[in-house]
């Protein structure tokens, strides 16, 4: 029983895998476009801005998908909250120091900023329109073509 929910967990683990390299690919690509369209129109102030926002969502990402997978098979339930817990919290002070050094001391426009961070996101929901356009959803397709002769007549 255990080892079968370990193998489960396992594939899944490498069911993931692809799906965090495009959603990291498409973070790449988004964040090398904003740094060069920020250049080309705002100058290095807002292209650095935007980088740095996009760096730390890159890299809390990274950490995330690294860290909870290997929670996921871990049977230690405290150790893997403690873990996760700990985990969450020193990425969470970095990520606020990094913006506070950002924003106060350095006097980084805010705006590149907050779109740097939010090129993960936007990863996620490219991914997402990605696979519901790529997956063939064969009761969906039957139901839309049942209701739309039913509407017709």
């Amino acid at each position: 029983m255990k080892q079968k929910r370990k193998n489960s967990l396992i594939k899944s683990r490498m069911v993931l895998e692809p799906v965090i390299n495009w959603i990291l690919k498409v973070e790449v690509f988004l964040l090398v476009m904003g740094v060069g369209g920020f250049l080309i129109s705002r100058g290095l102030m807002w292209a650095c801005s935007f980088l740095i926002g996009g760096l730390l969502v890159f890299f809390n990402f990274i950490v995330l998908s690294r860290i909870l997978p290997n929670l996921v098979i871990s049977r230690d339930s405290r150790a893997s909250v403690f873990s996760l817990l700990f985990s969450f919290y020193s990425r969470l002070i970095l990520t606020g120091i990094i913006l506070f050094v950002c924003i106060v001391f350095l006097k980084m426009p805010i705006y590149p900023l907050i779109m740097g961070l939010s090129t993960i996101v936007m990863g996620i929901i490219l991914w997402i329109v990605k696979y519901i356009i790529t997956t063939n959803h064969k009761e969906a397709d039957s139901y839309v073509r049942n209701s739309s002769s039913r509407i017709a007549s």
